[in-house]
């Protein structure tokens, strides 16, 4: 709310506005409401499209959708917004870490937070592993 209530003061803040939709992400995760989720995912990466961070959270918006309701359209998007998994070297370790938790989302359509998974996957998610 106290986010909300500074954007109306200064709505061409862009750092205020990327910060407010970054919150709203978490709180619609949080809330379990995905389909927000990627609404405001989608607006967050409209205001830079070329970052990987952006690409990554709209990434997993849809991932979200995705694992919650089986909708292959939301996979398709996920899918075309992350590297290949070849080229995941190439990125900064906490993106490969992030990417980790897209693909188990993805293949085992369970939807936990960063935390959890970090528990549970101290050394990272194996799909093989998950196929014991």
């Amino acid at each position: 709310p106290l986010l909300e209530q500074a954007a109306q003061v200064a709505p061409d803040d862009p750092m205020l506005r990327s910060t407010l939709l970054q919150a709203q992400i978490g709180a619609a995760f949080d809330a379990k409401n995905y389909q927000t989720m990627v609404e405001h995912a989608e607006r967050l990466f409209a205001t830079n499209p070329t970052n990987d961070d952006m690409k990554f959270m709209l990434a997993s918006a849809e991932a979200c959708v995705y694992a919650s309701t089986g909708d292959k359209a939301a996979l398709r998007k996920a899918i075309d917004l992350l590297p290949k998994p070849a080229d995941i070297d190439a990125y900064k370790p906490e993106q490969r870490k992030y990417f980790n938790r897209i693909e188990h989302r993805l293949l085992t359509h369970e939807i936990i937070n960063r935390a959890e998974f970090e528990r549970r996957f101290p050394e990272g998610w194996k799909p093989e592993v998950a196929a014991k």
